[in-house]
């Protein structure tokens, strides 16, 4: 797996990006309700993030779920690491888990 594109690509998707959100849809259209939460999530604490859609990227969802090892979406990444999958992230958003890592990691925050 470790000569795929995609799974190189990913490699690079978050390393380049301290927040890193791979979804179904956009932030302006998230085509189901996990997603749409965790964009909602971000956007309120002001975090700057990138974003994947992976409906258009079929063979990308299918590298992702081998990289990780999980098959849920959203998947969450800060600093390069595995933050969350799907609804998990909602108890971590609830219980402050995530804005404790933002704060720890020092995200940039959008102005």
């Amino acid at each position: 797996m470790t000569d795929n594109i995609n799974f190189k690509r990913i490699q690079n998707d978050i390393q380049q990006d301290d927040v890193v959100l791979y979804m179904n849809g956009t932030p302006m259209f998230p085509r189901c309700c996990t997603s749409a939460m965790v964009v909602q999530f971000l956007d309120t604490y002001k975090v700057e993030y990138k974003t994947y859609n992976l409906m258009e990227e079929i063979s990308l969802l299918d590298c992702l779920k081998e990289y990780t090892g999980r098959s849920v979406i959203p998947q969450l990444f800060i600093k390069g690491k595995l933050i969350g999958i799907g609804e998990d992230l909602r108890e971590l958003f609830i219980n402050g888990e995530i804005l404790k890592i933002i704060t720890s990691e020092n995200i940039t925050k959008v102005s």
